[in-house]
C-alpha cells in the first residue's frame, strides 16, 4: 500500500498493492495501523455505497455541524473525484485537486474534515463506495455549486446530469462565513511528526518499497519521490519543494544513484537548508560500497557528517532489522553535528 500526497493538504491518493491471477485479484482497501502511520487517526462509522450513471455530477457537499473525513473508492467503472478546499484562512481556501478513481487502478482519495466532495461518473455506469468518519446527516448536508465559476473546476462534462441539490446548490460566494469551516493550524505536537520524502533510483525500487512500509508501520509518515522526477529545467524547483514539505530527505543511494545529477542536487539542496534551518534533513541510506568509494565532493562531505544508514545486507531479516531499528533512532535527532561511520 502506497500513500501519495496531493497538491491540497491532507488530501491523499491510496494505492494499494494488488494480488492478482487468471481467476482472482486481492488488494487491502483499508488498515487502520498503516493510515495511522500517516497520522489519519479517524475511525470510519459508516459505509455508503452507491450506483450513478455516465455524465452524472454528485455534489460538491459537505457537513459543517458534523464534519466528515472520507475514503473514496470505485468498485466498478470509473469517475472524476474532486475536492476543494472550504476551510475560511486557509492558505488553499476555494482550491481544488482532482484524480480519476476505477476500478481498473483501484486508487482511493482521502479527503480530510473541511473539503466538500463531489465526482463525476465517466463510464456508463459506476459504483461508488465512502467511508464516512461520521454518519451522513440530512440536516448537516451543504454544498456548492458544481460550476462555481469562482472554483474553475474542469469537469470533463458540460452538459451533466444533476440532482436537484446538485442544481441548487448556491456558489462559494454566496455562503455566510458561519456556515463555512475553519482553517485551524496544526499544534506544536502535530508539528513535530516526523514526515520523510524517501528518494530512490527505479531500480531500488524493491528495497524502497519494504523500506517504505515498514517506516509506516512504525509511525513515520512517508512519501515516495515523485515517479516523474528527471533531469531538467523544473528539477531543482521540485526537490526545493518536496524537502520544503517533508522535513527530512531520506535518500537510498546505490551504484544506480550516486553518479546521478538529481542526487547531487538533493544533496546539494538538503546540505543548504541545514545550514539555513539549523536542523538534521538529509538522512543518507547505503545499498553498496559506492557511496564509501569516493573520496572527494558530496559523498566525502556526508560520510564525515553522518552516520549513513548501512543496509548492504537487507535481504538478511536480522541485519535488515538492526539497520532499520538504528535508522528510527536517528530520525528523532534533529541537531546537527559531527560524526563518522
Amino acid at each position: 500500500m502506497r500513500f501519495i500526497q496531493s497538491s491540497l493538504e491532507g488530501v491523499i491518493i491510496q494505492e494499494p498493492s494488488v494480488f492478482e491471477d487468471s481467476v482472482s485479484h486481492l488488494f487491502v482497501s483499508y488498515d487502520h495501523n498503516l493510515f495511522l502511520g500517516m497520522g489519519i487517526e479517524q475511525t470510519f462509522r459508516q459505509e455508503t455505497c452507491s450506483r450513478s450513471v455516465q455524465n452524472t455530477i454528485i455534489g460538491l457537499q459537505y457537513q459543517l455541524k458534523y464534519p466528515q473525513s472520507k475514503l473514496v473508492l470505485v468498485t466498478a467503472g470509473s469517475v472524476f473525484d474532486v475536492a476543494v478546499d472550504l476551510r475560511r484562512g486557509s492558505p488553499t481556501f476555494g482550491h481544488w485537486t482532482s484524480l480519476e478513481l476505477s476500478r481498473d487502478n483501484m486508487r482511493q482519495l482521502y479527503i480530510p474534515e473541511g473539503y466538500a466532495h463531489g465526482y463525476c461518473v465517466l463510464s456508463q455506469t459506476a459504483d461508488i463506495i465512502l467511508k464516512l468518519s461520521r454518519p451522513f446527516s440530512v440536516e448537516d448536508d451543504r454544498g456548492i455549486l458544481w460550476s462555481d465559476p469562482s472554483l474553475g473546476i474542469s469537469w470533463p462534462v458540460s452538459n451533466p446530469i444533476l440532482s436537484y441539490r446538485a442544481a441548487s446548490n448556491p456558489k462559494l460566494a454566496d455562503i455566510p462565513e458561519e456556515l463555512l469551516p475553519v482553517f485551524e493550524l496544526k499544534s506544536n505536537r502535530e508539528k513535530s511528526v516526523v514526515s520523510c520524502f524517501l528518494s530512490h533510483s527505479t531500480k531500488d525500487k524493491q528495497f524502497a518499497d519494504k523500506f517504505y512500509d515498514d517506516l509506516r508501520r512504525n509511525g513515520v509518515r512517508c512519501w515516495y519521490a515523485p515517479e516523474d522526477m528527471r533531469v531538467g529545467d523544473k528539477i531543482r524547483s521540485r526537490i526545493d519543494e518536496s524537502i520544503r514539505v517533508h522535513n527530512k530527505l531520506l535518500l537510498v543511494l546505490s551504484e544506480n544513484s550516486v553518479i546521478s545529477q538529481w542526487v547531487e542536487q538533493e544533496v546539494e539542496t538538503a546540505l543548504r537548508m541545514e545550514r539555513e534551518q539549523m536542523r538534521r534533513i538529509l538522512f543518507p541510506i547505503r545499498l553498496d560500497e559506492s557511496v564509501m568509494n569516493i573520496n572527494d565532493g558530496w559523498p566525502a562531505l556526508i560520510r564525515n557528517t553522518r552516520h549513513i544508514g548501512d543496509f548492504r545486507e537487507w535481504k538478511n531479516h536480522n541485519s535488515y532489522q538492526n539497520a532499520l531499528n538504528r535508522f528510527l533512532r536517528d530520525l528523532t535527532v534533529d541537531e546537527l553535528k559531527q560524526g563518522s561511520n
